[in-house]
């Protein structure tokens, strides 16, 4: 069996399917967006004509693709490939059919599909908006601002995890790119001098013994010459030395106020959207997300066929096996920022932040 298919499970093939080129289509000609590839440059669709800067290919596309016919975009997005995303950059969340004005980019496809009926898949039509000017790469669904594009990039597949790795539970938006996470999980030629793990390149050798056992920290704080270990504890400095609040996600329907873009989008889908809702056979438990049901439904199998090799526990997700792995690898990856302290697991940092630095904690 080769290693994909000890990847891919059940989910992952029923994802395999082609998305609906026709919403993909639609949702173009229906929203203010600039479709585009990338390879080293921004790249038009419809030309294959390159740019260093994303407003120059905003400025070409409204110039010679303005009056594109959507015979036009549908040959483009065919040249993408149907495995692929559709890459759309939002230049802002207004319709182009009726002119209102929305708030973000999940609330305009759901304005496109109930108000003008168009026949765009809210959970699989493969679009991936980004949010990007001249200086600054974001991401429309959570608001992050990120550096580079690469890195963008690698966020925004975050948000669309149809494919899982049954041996981690890293969660990828295409096959592609879980085939590329594939080969991490395949023996490698280069020891860690430290540890003994193998990589597969010097390279991600390289990013391990600086991450793991130098403790380089690259999340520098844009207003002072700190820097951290990971992004969670930039945000705690910026709000406690910089005074910066957290940011806050606003329900568009009602006056509820969320710290996580992904339980905004939750709650508005199942409280206000009101999607088709997946319903369990055995107890009645409804939910409108697939995802959520696949993981409730192991509740009632009881398979637990990730077995531990060093204690004989089990688990039924593969990610829970990797975290309890941890466990005896001792690998404390969770430092506390203001000692000289580190945990294996996050809970034990958050214990250990209440009873010792409680002051420096962030505002629920």
């Amino acid at each position: 069996m080769s290693v994909l298919k000890s990847l891919l499970s059940e989910r992952n093939d029923a994802n395999q399917k082609k998305f609906n080129r026709d919403g993909v289509v639609a949702f173009i000609h229906g929203a203010n967006v600039c479709p585009f590839k990338y390879y080293r440059f921004f790249i038009c669709i419809y030309c294959s004509e390159r740019f260093i800067l994303m407003p120059d290919l905003v400025k070409h596309h409204k110039h010679e693709h303005r009056y594109v016919t959507k015979a036009e975009t549908m040959r483009a997005v065919r040249r993408i490939g149907a495995g692929e995303p559709v890459k759309v950059n939002m230049l802002d969340y207004n319709c182009k059919i009726c002119k209102d004005t929305i708030s973000d980019f999940e609330h305009l496809k759901h304005h496109l599909i109930s108000k003008h009926k168009l026949p765009i898949d809210f959970e699989n039509d493969m679009i991936w908006p980004f949010k990007i000017t001249a200086h600054e790469f974001g991401c429309p669904m959570c608001g992050i601002l990120l550096e580079q594009y690469g890195q963008l990039s690698k966020h925004i597949n975050e948000h669309f995890d149809n494919f899982i790795c049954t041996q981690c539970g890293a969660r990828f938006a295409t096959e592609f790119r879980l085939r590329r996470h594939g080969s991490s999980h395949e023996d490698g030629a280069y020891p860690c001098d430290r540890c003994d793990k193998l990589f597969k390149t010097t390279e991600s050798r390289l990013n391990h013994f600086q991450r793991i056992h130098m403790k380089v920290k690259k999340n520098k704080c844009m207003y002072c010459e700190e820097s951290f270990g990971d992004y969670t504890q930039k945000l705690v400095h910026l709000h406690v030395v910089h005074g910066l609040k957290r940011k806050e996600y606003k329900c568009s329907f009602c006056p509820k106020v969320f710290k996580k873009s992904s339980v905004l989008r939750s709650h508005e889908r199942s409280v206000h959207i009101q999607l088709d809702k997946f319903i369990c056979d055995f107890c009645g438990y409804t939910c409108y997300d697939k995802k959520h049901m696949v993981d409730h439904m192991i509740r009632h199998t009881g398979v637990r066929k990730y077995i531990c090799q060093v204690c004989g526990k089990g688990y039924a997700r593969a990610y829970t096996l990797t975290e309890h792995m941890r466990i005896h690898n001792n690998e404390r990856r969770f430092s506390c920022q203001y000692c000289e302290q580190a945990f294996v697991q996050k809970c034990s940092l958050k214990l250990h932040m209440k009873n010792h630095h409680k002051e420096f904690l962030m505002y629920e």
